[in-house]
């Protein structure tokens, strides 16, 4: 049991944490300057928008059910 957890812990990281990204898991739109990404602690990244409205459901991220922190310099991110 404790190695099926570290490998599902690393292999959940690796794939969801890549800043490479290039929608949102939410709705699935392409992020854009009007509609910035941002990126929680965790690692995860989300529209502002999307994050902003799961708040109002839940205080925990959507993939891991970490409570929410946001990366404050992540959070006016432009996207180039």
């Amino acid at each position: 049991y404790e190695q099926l957890s570290r490998n599902l812990e690393r292999r959940e990281f690796s794939s969801v944490a890549n800043k490479e990204e290039d929608v949102c898991p939410t709705c699935f739109y392409e992020y854009a300057e009007d509609n910035p990404k941002t990126v929680l602690q965790c690692g995860h990244i989300f529209h502002l928008a999307c994050i902003y409205e799961w708040m109002e459901r839940s205080a925990a991220c959507p993939f891991c059910s970490k409570t929410m922190l946001f990366l404050e310099d992540e959070i006016t991110e432009q996207v180039d």
